[in-house]
């Protein structure tokens, strides 16, 4: 019987181990044709072995010179450095032979699918809702929620945009996938890395309650000559002179947090998809989104709190 007590991670060999993350990689992206049979792929695993052994070699050199020579600890130290050091710089180039997008959009796949078949969302559509926040409201022992109306009749002591209650909106995975592709476009990708995040937002600020024209009240003709009387108020066909027009819509901007992923491998090379996770943006901004300002619902989420 051996010695052997451990399974130690050099058992498992570079030429093992690096054709296990091409195999993967294949399976996974699909984009290398050169690799898709088990023979080329043996190859390749073959070549990044030679390249990760040179380039150890001459990390060897360059800390074995600059110290002046190395031996026993030190030696072993700069030894498992640059084996280290090299290996993960050959996987990095391993990686970068797939486009940036590729692993992006695979790992976002049903939006980037769905997307070619949905049409975003236009706007907060009439009447629309604020379920979520109702039950928000309703766990807090809020007050019922009420609708603004004209914000130039508001006159409580909040500015709206602090006690207004967000709408409802019916996302697409085509709002999904323009946020990703706005992702790439401000942030970049570096290779290995893609984009997720929160769906579907849930976090907004109203940037502007719009506003309403109103018409002035004019009697009809049966109260013309007597606009000042009982009947003439309660009149149907004189209150119906008074039409209101949206001049500009409120303006809604929904955002989400925003998280940097990048793929890589465990000790054995099996594929991680988010060996590194960062979120680089609390508050990414997905889309503004429209609504009459008569319909915001507003409601005050309590004492130094927003919605």
């Amino acid at each position: 019987m051996t010695e052997e007590w451990v399974h130690l991670p050099n058992q498992w060999t570079h030429l093992q181990r690096f054709s296990h993350m091409i195999e993967q990689l294949q399976e996974s992206f699909g984009v290398l044709p050169e690799l898709e049979s088990a023979e080329s792929r043996r190859a390749r695993a073959a070549e990044l072995v030679k390249r990760r052994d040179a380039l150890a070699g001459k990390l060897w050199n360059v800390m074995a010179t600059r110290e002046g020579g190395l031996s026993g600890t030190a030696a072993v130290r700069a030894a498992s450095a640059a084996d280290d050091e090299s290996t993960q710089q050959v996987v990095g180039e391993l990686v970068s032979l797939i486009p940036t997008r590729v692993i992006h959009e695979r790992k976002n796949a049903w939006a980037y699918l769905d997307a070619e078949v949905q049409q975003p969302v236009i706007d907060a559509g009439p009447l629309a809702d604020s379920e979520v926040w109702r039950d928000r409201a309703d766990a807090a022992n809020i007050d019922a929620l009420d609708r603004l109306g004209n914000p130039e009749d508001y006159d409580g002591a909040e500015p709206i945009e602090d006690i207004a209650v967000p709408p409802d909106v019916a996302w697409t995975e085509a709002d999904r996938k323009a946020a990703l592709d706005n992702a790439v476009d401000t942030y970049g990708l570096e290779p290995g890395e893609w984009y997720s995040m929160e769906w579907p937002p849930t976090e907004a600020s109203l940037w502007s309650a719009g506003s309403v024209s109103r018409t002035e009240w004019e009697p009809c003709s049966a109260h013309e000559d007597d606009p000042d009387s009982d009947e003439a108020e309660t009149c149907v066909t004189c209150e119906d002179s008074v039409r209101e027009t949206v001049v500009a819509e409120a303006l809604w901007v929904f955002t989400v947090a925003l998280t940097k992923n990048r793929i890589g491998f465990d000790i054995s090379g099996t594929l991680v998809d988010d060996l590194i996770s960062e979120e680089i943006d609390s508050s990414f901004e997905v889309r503004e989104i429209e609504q009459d300002p008569r319909e915001i619902l507003i409601g005050s989420p309590g004492r130094g709190t927003r919605w």
